[in-house]
This record gives structure tokens, sequence and C-alpha cells, in this order.
């Protein structure tokens, strides 16, 4: 077992390039994952973790609309058209968090 080539992989650069290369929706169409994560948040749903499930459903959204609207390496120019929708989204989602874990009382 080369335990130098596992740690090299195993850096913070290697790490996040990797996580930058990865589709969300190819990603979250793999049947194991999808079993996990239906399990998890099912479970959380249950025992009434409303507040978590919502942080953790906002952080997936917000990765696939970083993922399709905001431009790659590449391109070095942000569009105002694909900055709207992706605008739009994440004040959804901070309109969500914002009600859930400051104003709603439970």
């Amino acid at each position: 077992m080369d335990w130098r080539s596992i740690l090299e992989q195993m850096q913070t650069e290697n790490i996040m390039s990797y996580i930058q290369d990865i589709d969300p929706l190819t990603f979250l169409k793999q049947p194991e994952v999808m079993i996990i994560l239906i399990v998890v948040l099912g479970s959380m749903l249950f025992l009434r973790m409303i507040k978590s499930v919502a942080f953790i459903i906002g952080l997936i959204v917000i990765w696939i609309a970083m993922a399709y609207f905001l431009p790659e390496t590449s391109e070095n120019e942000l569009q105002l058209i694909r900055m709207g929708p992706f605008a739009g989204i994440c004040l959804g989602v901070a309109a969500v968090w914002i009600y859930l874990f400051f104003v709603r009382v439970e």
C-alpha cells in the first residue's frame, strides 16, 4: 500500500479540484446517494429536525445553482442573464432560512 499517493490525494488542493469537477445532478442521480439522502432526510423529518433539513436542502440548491448559473473558470466575465436567476435562488434560500431560524417560534 502506497501511503504517499494516498496522502497526496488528501491534500486540500486536490480535494477542492475534485469537488469542483463533480456535476451535482449526475452525483444526485446515483442510486446509492439518493437512498442515503432519502433515509437521512426522512429520519430527520421524523425526528422533527425541520431547521437542519431546510439547511441541508438549501445547501444542495445553492450547490446546483452555482454549478449551472455561475461561469466556469475559463470564462472571466459574469453575464447578467445568468446572474439574475442565481441571485433569485440565493435570495429565496436566504428568505427561507431567515424565516425558519429567526422569525418562526417553535
